[in-house]
């Protein structure tokens, strides 16, 4: 049954529905625009997620650092086979135990020293470098973290002619990239760790530069997600047993041993009591880590102490670090070098 207007007093009724309306329709008006809609919110919260994206984004991958057994043998190596320069270090209080290693300018360095104990440098640890040797050799099982470190050259038959120049050993000269099926070699570096080159188009036959770094994981998603969350890694492309990921500027390959041909059962762990000289830990450089330090504490993520500026026979340096590890167990290092937000610049005269 339909409700009809009272007949009484129905002209004054209509009356002071009119003069009401406005006002209604009005504050409506008002609190829809005070309620935003999805979109709004969306695009928000996707605005307020890339400002913090920013934030703790490294300014590049800094550190691929070898412990070697022979460091003068290892800056050799680099600098006959793949002309790498020197670097100096810029810090007024510099470290006098490791080598810069540059490949290409803009790129990481490859960080060379021998292990520890180094003298000037306290460690909360007092037993930090009481392990194991896992002598060098070409036999040795692979473990995870870092399997591999690609380069692109020039002239792929010029690099293997310089190779076999300088007697490296090389393991397969007819190496296909598992991720992309590209030609490549397969060879020993220092310490029999692998090195796979592949060729570029480069228009200078003598070009090197940093192509990726493979890392061998035991957990996909708990690696990717690790790279994501602290280093603000994004995915390029998924499929089979490997993920591509863009790192600070550089390419990591996470990929299951199966995917290159492993058998998983062979596969080491990664143990703190056993030295196996090879890439042992990663850096990233910040102009402040703060923001990325905080961000992965909050997303669950451990690490050994909160950022530290490091001190160098009693006297301070330019750095402050704060050290995490992937789940497979790499060394992942945060550190700002104060005045520095690019790679290194400075070159080093090694005969000097």
């Amino acid at each position: 049954m339909i409700r009809r207007l009272p007949k009484k007093g129905n002209t004054l009724y209509h009356y002071l529905l009119l003069l009401l309306c406005p006002f209604l329709l009005g504050r409506c008006q008002d609190e829809s625009k005070l309620r935003p809609d999805a979109e709004s919110v969306s695009a928000y919260d996707n605005t307020k997620q890339a400002k913090i994206d920013a934030a703790r984004k490294p300014i590049m991958l800094d550190d691929i650092h070898y412990y070697t057994l022979n460091r003068e043998a290892s800056n050799i190596f680099f600098e006959q086979n793949f002309n790498s320069t020197a670097m100096l270090e810029e810090s007024p209080n510099p470290f006098k135990f490791i080598d810069f290693q540059l490949i290409k300018s803009g790129q990481s360095t490859v960080n060379i020293s021998e292990q520890g104990p180094f003298p000037g440098i306290k460690v909360g640890d007092p037993k930090r470098w009481e392990r194991t040797l896992m002598k060098p050799s070409a036999t040795n099982p692979p473990r995870y973290g870092v399997h591999w470190l690609a380069f692109t050259s020039g002239d792929l038959d010029a690099t293997q002619d310089t190779l076999r120049k300088y007697d490296v050993q090389i393991v397969d000269d007819n190496f296909k990239m598992p991720h992309d099926g590209s030609k490549a070699l397969l060879c020993f570096g220092p310490d029999y760790n692998l090195i796979v080159i592949k060729e570029s188009d480069a228009q200078d036959q003598k070009a090197y530069a940093i192509d990726h770094l493979l890392l061998l994981v035991k957990d996909m998603k708990a690696n990717v997600d690790f790279f994501k969350d602290v280093f603000a890694g994004q995915v390029i492309k998924s499929q089979g047993g490997y993920t591509i990921m863009d790192v600070a500027d550089h390419t990591f390959v996470l990929a299951s041993p199966r995917s290159i041909g492993i058998d998983p059962t062979i596969v080491l762990n990664r143990d703190p009591t056993v030295f196996k000289p090879d890439i042992d830990h990663l850096g990233f450089l910040y102009e402040d880590l703060t923001p990325a330090y905080e961000y992965a504490v909050s997303k669950g993520y451990e690490f050994l102490s909160k950022p530290v500026p490091i001190n160098y026979f009693g006297r301070a340096t330019l750095y402050t670090f704060a050290i995490t590890y992937s789940p497979d167990g790499l060394q992942c290092e945060m550190f700002q070098e104060s005045g520095r937000t690019g790679s290194r610049q400075k070159l080093k005269n090694r005969n000097s």
